[in-house]
């Protein structure tokens, strides 16, 4: 398999297994970046446009061929006071909808709401601060909704690629449509880098934008 990196792809590179949830500095994480691009190179896989990356726990995501301004974030769910963390950083509603999730499902909530703030505040340039702060979102029976700082076009898709792990892209621009690209559909390609092997990925998307 060849990844088609003039289209919007999505490749979540893997290496060794590792414990769930990861230590919160793993080792590793250049060289699995390194080794992705270094097999990019010997497949003449160049990104016909920009590409974006994250990484979390030992798992790099690289984004590429998407249109517009576009960004993507990649973190395991950990336990974390979430109710303080978003008092003190997420607006005053998404702060309230964290409080009053079930008990078992508040630290999914909150990386919910967390990795697409990320994504937005990369695809539109921001501090982490400023990106907690001002980019609002609202995830319900699969749909996000919610508001940019300055962007009133935007698209953005959640992923779960494992149960502990949560991965966002949004996509920001005039032209922005499903998959954050205009309607071109997002190819999801998983490597893992020990065996180098190459697979579509069956993941399971939480949400995505309204069209």
């Amino acid at each position: 398999m060849v990844p088609a990196l003039h289209e919007p792809t999505l490749i979540l590179a893997t290496g060794p297994p590792v414990a769930i949830p990861p230590p919160r500095w793993p080792s590793g994480e250049r060289a699995l970046r390194d080794a992705l691009f270094a097999r990019l190179r010997s497949l003449n896989c160049t990104p016909a446009r920009g590409a974006h990356m994250a990484h979390s726990g030992g798992v790099v995501a690289y984004l590429t061929g998407t249109a517009g301004r576009t960004g993507v974030d990649l973190e395991w769910i950990r336990p974390r006071d979430v109710r303080s963390l978003a008092r003190f950083a997420f607006s005053a509603g998404e702060a309230r909808a964290i409080e009053n999730a079930p008990g078992d499902l508040r630290l999914q909530s909150f990386y919910d709401l967390w990795v697409l703030k990320e994504a937005a505040g990369k695809a539109l340039g921001l501090d982490l601060f400023s990106a907690l702060a001002q980019a609002q979102f609202r995830v319900e029976r699969g749909v996000i909704s919610g508001q940019l700082p300055g962007c009133p076009t935007w698209t953005a898709e959640l992923y779960a690629p494992h149960p502990s792990l949560r991965l966002a892209i949004v996509g920001a621009s005039p032209a922005s449509g499903a998959g954050c690209d205009g309607g071109q559909p997002l190819s999801c390609i998983e490597w893992h880098a020990p065996t180098d092997a190459w697979s579509p990925c069956d993941w399971s998307r939480i949400a995505a934008s309204a069209a």
